[in-house]
C-alpha cells in the first residue's frame, strides 16, 4: 500500500490543481463519506497546500522580535 500511496503521489502532482475523476480512488471510504456510484455524483481531486494558516505580515517585514 506504502509503494501505491508514493507512486499515486507523484502521478497527482503531474495533474492540474483541480482534476476531474471517473470513481473514487477509495470506494468503501467515499460510500462512507456519503457516496453512491450513481448519476448525478461528480467527484473532483484537488490540491491542497501544506502546512497552517499564513501568517499576517505588516509591510513584508517578515523578520524581527515576535510581540509579547
Amino acid at each position: 500500500m506504502r509503494y501505491l500511496l508514493r507512486i499515486r503521489c507523484w502521478q497527482y502532482r503531474q495533474l492540474t490543481a483541480i482534476h476531474r475523476i471517473s470513481r473514487p480512488t477509495r470506494p468503501e471510504k467515499a460510500r462512507r463519506l456519503g457516496y453512491r456510484a450513481k448519476q448525478g455524483y461528480i467527484i473532483y481531486r484537488v490540491r491542497v497546500r501544506r502546512g497552517g494558516r499564513k501568517r499576517h505580515v505588516v509591510k513584508g517585514q517578515t523578520y524581527g522580535k515576535p510581540k509579547n
